[in-house]
């Protein structure tokens, strides 16, 4: 199931793409291209909705959103955004999930553990955090293949935005949020990448 994120991604994309386009020099090269862009774009906006949304009306609303024309539709509804993921030694998982209201969910095995008002803690930067609830303390891990993690890296030491094609594992995984800016947990997962590329030498 397509998720709101996922829309709303695209529709940060096509506003920037097509913002690039309005600057662009007439009749360049740069500017063919970003018109393309915008249909490519267009294309997939499409194409998601259709997989999100079965009601033609919430369907208009969107596209008239995607043309800056009105505020972001109710529906599909946002699901919680994940702020950790880890696993303990016995083998459990956490799932740290932000609520609308900004209070967390502690999520162990799929079942609520613990609601949370914030976390200084999943703040931080640094790979290799540990996150305890009830007394256990969880070691965090990552869902997004290494081939995605390794294809974001490379997006942004070129200054590009994070690769279209990935941006549902991305969003999926909280390394990226809905406006495709890296959140601390992607800044921990990018880190860990380019660790492993120093170690092994890898491109």
């Amino acid at each position: 199931m397509i998720s709101r994120d996922e829309l709303e991604s695209l529709v940060v994309e096509c506003h920037h793409v097509k913002e690039e386009h309005r600057r662009a020099r007439p009749g360049s090269r740069v500017r063919r291209h970003l018109r393309t862009r915008m249909a490519e774009l267009a294309s997939r906006f499409e194409t998601l909705l259709e997989e999100a949304t079965a009601d033609e009306d919430e369907r208009a609303r969107w596209r008239r959103h995607l043309r800056g024309l009105e505020g972001e539709p109710s529906e599909p509804q946002p699901r919680p955004f994940l702020r950790f993921r880890g696993r303990s030694d016995a083998g459990s998982t956490l799932e740290v999930l932000e609520r609308g209201d900004g209070t967390l969910d502690a999520v162990v095995d799929g079942s609520l553990a613990e609601r949370l008002v914030a976390s200084d803690d999943l703040r931080g930067t640094l790979p290799g955090l540990t996150f305890s609830v009830g007394g256990t303390a969880f070691r965090e891990a990552f869902s997004s293949s290494r081939e995605v993690r390794g294809a974001l890296v490379d997006a942004i030491e070129e200054g590009a935005p994070p690769p279209r094609p990935h941006v549902p594992a991305l969003l999926r995984d909280g390394l990226i949020d809905r406006n495709l800016n890296l959140t601390p947990r992607g800044r921990r997962a990018l880190e860990l990448e380019r660790r492993r590329r120093r170690a092994t030498g890898a491109a």
